[in-house]
């Protein structure tokens, strides 16, 4: 297989992957009689941690 094959071969398995994704979701939790609900909230013993980038990896901010 060269470059390009494996390189569409991977674009492909990504879209199928993001496509399937999106199917089965639960769009239920940020929906509320057909409207975006704009509030959510936290439910955690250890509450809310703010990084600097959506990442667990990245640098922790702080705690809400």
């Amino acid at each position: 297989m060269d470059f390009m094959n494996l390189r569409k071969s991977r674009l492909f398995a990504f879209v199928l992957l993001f496509a399937m994704t999106a199917a089965f979701s639960d769009k239920a939790r940020f929906y509320q009689n057909g409207k975006v609900i704009d509030t959510m909230y936290v439910d955690s013993t250890e509450g809310l941690r703010v990084r600097d980038n959506p990442s667990l990896k990245s640098n922790r901010l702080c705690g809400l």
